[in-house]
């Protein structure tokens, strides 16, 4: 779980985009997204496409995100003030 950088979704197909490559697999980046809420490393949803890891995360501006692999990543209009609360809470928390 921790080699996870994020999670992209393209129609049902869910890319998992990993320090080790990428995989996939079918579903619902929502269903993801709700299973990994108690998890210990923090996922942050950033688009309807976009779920990522928290730790990848390179440069943070309020409309794209660059991950350590390189990946641009952009923040959807309606997920930015989440994402913005998100980012500041987990700055917060160290």
């Amino acid at each position: 779980m921790k080699d996870i950088i994020y999670f992209e979704s393209v129609y049902r197909k869910i890319h998992i985009h990993t320090l080790q490559g990428m995989d996939y697999f079918y579903g619902k980046l929502s269903t993801v997204e709700n299973n990994l809420n108690n998890s210990v490393i923090p996922f942050i949803r950033i688009h309807q496409s976009y779920l990522i890891n928290y730790h990848y995360i390179s440069q943070y501006k309020s409309s794209k995100i660059i991950m350590e692999n390189g990946a641009e990543l952009m923040v959807s209009t309606a997920y930015r003030t989440v994402v913005k609360e998100k980012m500041h809470e987990l700055l917060r928390l160290g």
